[in-house]
């Protein structure tokens, strides 16, 4: 069978774990101002977002035992293994990062007698950041 033993691999408990945690948080931040004190229908707004992303992660894979069954012999044939090889492995990684997004946008709508006249520039940057502490 060489470690293909399915009932050992359904149990979990004799081959080992994979932990994750992640924890994620994510913000936004709005603000919008009228500007009529500059010029009639004129206004300012945008957003800021702060998202921070932490993953801690534990993998171990251990060995366990499996036969085979002998029949020439009539006897059982131990053999020791793991799905990754025949040795007990433990990886352990920790990841930290931050999405930043700032958004901007100029609005300027106005009504001239029966024309209404409207327009806008917007601005958005975002950037990921690893490892950030």
């Amino acid at each position: 069978m060489g470690g293909n033993n399915l009932a050992i691999l359904a149990s979990g408990k004799e081959i080992g774990y994979d932990n994750v945690q992640d924890f994620f948080l994510n913000t936004k931040f709005n603000f919008k101002l009228d500007l009529n004190s500059l010029t009639e229908g004129l206004a300012l707004s945008g957003y800021a977002a702060f998202d921070p992303h932490f993953r801690n992660q534990k993998i171990f894979n251990d060995v366990w035992d499996t036969y085979n069954y002998d029949e020439i012999n009539d006897e059982y044939i131990k053999q020791t293994t793991n799905a990754v090889s025949n040795i007990i492995t433990l990886n352990q990684s920790n990841d930290k990062k931050i999405s930043t997004t700032y958004n901007v946008k100029l609005d300027f709508i106005r009504q001239f007698d029966k024309q209404k006249f409207s327009g806008f520039i917007a601005y958005e940057q975002s950037k990921i950041m690893e490892s950030f502490f």
